[in-house]
């Protein structure tokens, strides 16, 4: 939480420490989601305006007793994360227990090329949400906080409301 408090001082200044309009834009990534959702509650106890961007396929966050995290949804016409779909699974056990190196190459491939269209089509779909576009255009945030492994599409979001933004993630 320290580290995020300097960002936002040096980024925003003294006068938004506390107080700031956060949006967070986390990936469909499980551990990521709950990182966010983490941050996301610290800092709305700290008394920081959290607003997390979160798609309607994903059950809701998890979030602490007194948070005061908003969740802000947006339809995704898909069932579940690819990333968290049993599909993705049979194919990292698959990669797992494949000795060759040119089969883990190809299915390395795969697997990414399956991601980045899964993260496509929620971004796509997110810009596609009316309803969540304008509440978002409404909400006069102060800066984003974005996940570094999302998909290069969410980014524009920041970008399409000039808005200031600060990437981080979890190590790999």
């Amino acid at each position: 939480h320290l580290i995020l408090t300097s960002l936002l001082y040096l980024t925003l200044g003294s006068e938004f420490i506390h107080g700031a309009k956060v949006l967070m834009v986390p990936s469909t990534i499980a551990s990521h989601m709950r990182v966010f959702t983490r941050l996301g509650s610290e800092l709305s106890t700290e008394g920081d305006d959290v607003t997390m961007a979160w798609p309607s396929h994903v059950k809701p966050p998890e979030l602490d007793a007194g948070s005061k995290v908003q969740v802000l949804n947006y339809r995704v016409n898909l069932q579940e994360p690819y990333m968290s779909s049993k599909e993705h699974a049979d194919e990292i056990i698959k990669y797992a227990m494949s000795d060759s190196l040119v089969e883990k190459f190809q299915m390395t491939s795969q697997l990414l090329q399956k991601e980045f269209e899964g993260f496509e089509k929620e971004c796509e779909d997110m810009f596609a949400d009316d309803v969540f576009m304008r509440n978002i255009r409404s909400a006069e945030f102060d800066i984003a906080l974005m996940d570094l492994a999302s998909y290069t599409c969410f980014f524009m979001l920041p970008v399409s409301l000039n808005l200031t933004y600060i990437s981080l993630s979890i190590p790999v």
